[in-house]
């Protein structure tokens, strides 16, 4: 019985090194807190841009799909506007961003509706 117990304080001892401490649980939970907002902000620039990729392709494979439907003049609209688009995916700026995409539809609408 006594060697049960040797092993078992043994165990305990190793599974407590692996393990973080109260104090370091409260610190990360700390640091968390602290950079809440800016995970925010970086993950809204991310969507954003996200968006503006997806409608980029998006348009870049209705051109494609309907090249012999569009007219020459259509094609190099949606093309320039598409290239403009793609100088704005690198910004870290949400209102750039938005405005990119929002010109990049504008342009499409006109065309393809």
């Amino acid at each position: 019985m006594k060697k049960y117990f040797q092993w078992k304080n043994i165990i305990i001892g190793k599974i407590d090194k692996n393990h973080p401490q109260a104090e370091e649980i409260n610190k990360a939970v700390k640091e968390a807190e602290q950079f809440a907002e800016e995970d925010k902000k970086k993950r809204e620039v991310i969507d954003t841009r996200n968006n503006l990729d997806a409608s980029i392709m998006n348009i870049e494979k209705t051109i494609k799909d309907n090249a012999d439907k569009l007219e020459e003049a259509d094609k190099t609209t949606l093309t320039n506007a598409c290239e403009e688009a793609k100088k704005h995916l690198a910004s870290e700026d949400i209102e750039e961003l938005k405005k990119a995409t929002e010109d990049l539809k504008n342009n499409a609408i006109d065309i393809l509706i």
